[in-house]
This record gives structure tokens, sequence and C-alpha cells, in this order.
């Protein structure tokens, strides 16, 4: 999905769980769909970067924060962020005091830790996978065709789980969108 957007030159802005619907095949398989395509935009066709500050803060990614520019590569970010989410049940950067403030200055600084007890069954493949689309220097950040020949991603996605460990957590989800932090479907504030 997000490499037929990305070769298109479309960036979707607010990728989130709210906007990921299962949707049930004729033939009985799931099929992911992206909804809301209302911050959707097109890259400048000269090569330039958007600049407009959007999104959802729990999933914005640190460039779109600092304003220094950004592309297709905020989509994945939030991929990972999303990920980080269904393996353990919360997200990889929260506010210690429940300010949009600090929730931006720990995704600034980018630091994604595993807490044990958590994270103590989820392969080290998917972890790794994590950085890679959370990593704050967007060069090295993975691309959509990075993720999509990501070996773990290709396992899993071949219907055999890369660690059949790192699916089982995914009930806390459930629990976490229970207790919900302010931040998850808010939209992003300037102040």
């Amino acid at each position: 999905m997000f490499r037929y957007l990305h070769d298109n030159s479309i960036v979707h802005r607010d990728v989130k769980p709210e906007n990921l619907l299962l949707y049930t095949a004729p033939h009985g398989e799931f099929e992911l769909k992206l909804a809301d395509f209302g911050l959707a935009t097109e890259l400048p066709e000269d090569g330039g970067k958007l600049t407009v500050i959007c999104g959802t803060p729990t999933y914005v990614a640190s460039e779109v924060i600092q304003e220094t520019g950004y592309d297709e590569k905020v989509d994945v970010w939030a991929t990972g962020v999303i990920l980080y989410v269904m393996l353990c049940g919360f997200p990889p950067f929260q506010s210690s005091d429940g300010s949009q403030t600090d929730l931006f200055s720990q995704i600034i600084r980018g630091r994604v830790s595993f807490p044990s007890p958590s994270w103590d069954k989820i392969s080290a493949s998917a972890k790794a996978l994590i950085l890679l689309l959370v990593n704050t220097d967007k060069e090295e950040r993975f691309s959509a065709h990075d993720v999509l020949d990501n070996q773990w991603v290709k396992v899993t996605a071949g219907g055999r789980f890369a660690c059949e460990k790192d699916f089982h957590c995914c009930r806390h989800c459930q629990r976490y969108r229970r207790t919900l932090n302010p931040w998850l479907s808010s939209s992003l504030s300037l102040g």
C-alpha cells in the first residue's frame, strides 16, 4: 500500500491504527486498507520537502516536529510506531507528564527501548526492524521498498511468523486502547 503511494509521490501524513481497516476479501483472505486521506498530499515535483506540520502526535516523525522538511518516510516512521504498539501494547514514545511538549521531546530524542517483560518474548529481528523504521536520521530510515525487502516482513507476510512469539502480545493492544493516552487520536497542536 505504501509502496504504491510513495512510488506515485503521495504522502499520507496521518498513518495510525484508526486509519487502518481490515477487510475480508471475497476469497476469505484479509486485506489491510488505508483510510482517511484528508492530510495526504503529493511531494513537490522539484524534489523539495514538505513543511506543513500535521499528523497525530503519537505517530508523527521527528522531522515534522523539528520543521526540517519531510517526505514519504514520515509514513514509514508511523508504521514503525504502529508495529511497536502491535507487539507490546504501548507506543515507543510517551510523555512522562502528559504534555505534548514532553511527547515531542521524546520523539525528537528518538531513544527506543524494549522494556522487560513486554519485549522479552519478541524476536531480535522484529526489534531491529522497528529501529530501522523509527530512525530519527531520515536518510537511514527504511523506505517502503526496504520494508518489503526485510526478512522479518517477508517471513511474517508469507504466513509463517518470523517468531510465533512476536504476535502473541497483540492482546496487549486491546488493553492499551481501552486506556488510550490523550495523544493517540488528537490532532497536532502548534501551540
